[in-house]
């Protein structure tokens, strides 16, 4: 029986091994993707998940922005002008990142996505009653792509421009209404021409084929670009009002000879 025993053993340790290495990769679960994981912290805390996306890619976007914009200023200005906007080496100055301008933004950003989440709760029970989504696929659609970009685009631009009439008061000496006032009478009507060049196409498209809790998910790539957008528009006019204006940061409002600072 002893000389029985080693010669089992290895056998053993063999066959123990062969079933190791063949269960191991049915017991191994694979990672989650990005994607997954993403949608997964959406399903459970979506309102959070939101703002938390949305505060990312807004700052990203205009610290982009911002970087291009100064890359661009840098090969295309004089060297008086170098001078005078405070540039030794317009080739080789250091590139500067405007916090308030981006704090400004991400607040935005936070503030639109608390209003299209509760938003985009009413819309759609809304344009399940008026048309069936299974037998009516494009009425449906289009019924909720026009509310979305009448009542939803006129608030989100809304909320864009109000922004920065108050981040405009706050370091001037004109009242949140006087500044509000202009940056909607001045911005609003051409922005939300922008707006319509994009977005209507997209969220036919997004609400057509994803359903309701993968929508947010193609919005916020979406946004990435359009914050770069928003980040532009809100950058030239910035500048547009400073050369109108009286001094470095002034802006004259033509209508009401109001003088409101704009932050820098």
């Amino acid at each position: 029986s002893s000389s029985q025993a080693p010669s089992k053993r290895p056998g053993h340790i063999l066959k123990f091994l062969r079933a190791s290495s063949s269960q191991a990769p049915s017991k191994a679960t694979p990672a989650p993707s990005l994607i997954k994981r993403y949608t997964d912290a959406l399903s459970e805390n979506p309102f959070r998940v939101k703002l938390v996306t949305a505060a990312f890619i807004f700052t990203t976007g205009d610290v982009a922005t911002q970087v291009a914009e100064q890359t661009i200023l840098r090969n295309d200005i004089s060297p008086r002008e170098s001078k005078e906007a405070g540039i030794r080496d317009s080739k080789q100055g250091n590139i500067s990142i405007k916090i308030s301008r981006t704090a400004e933004l991400a607040f935005f950003g936070m503030l639109a996505t608390t209003c299209i989440h509760f938003w985009w709760g009413v819309l759609e029970p809304l344009a399940i009653r008026a048309f069936d989504p299974l037998t009516q696929k494009f009425r449906h659609v289009l019924f909720k792509v026009a509310l979305d970009q009448s009542l939803g685009a006129t608030c989100y631009n809304s909320i864009f421009f109000t922004v920065q009439g108050v981040a405009g008061s706050m370091q001037g000496n004109e009242s949140v209404v006087d500044c509000v006032k202009h940056q909607l009478g001045r911005n609003f009507w051409p922005q939300l021409q922008t707006h319509w060049t994009f977005w209507p196409f997209f969220h036919f498209l997004n609400f057509w084929f994803n359903p309701l809790h993968q929508r947010v998910v193609w919005q916020n790539f979406a946004s990435i670009g359009w914050g770069v957008v928003l980040s532009r528009v809100g950058e030239r006019n910035r500048r547009k009002e400073e050369r109108a204006g009286v001094g470095v940061g002034f802006v004259v409002d033509e209508s009401s000879k109001n003088v409101c600072l704009r932050g820098k």
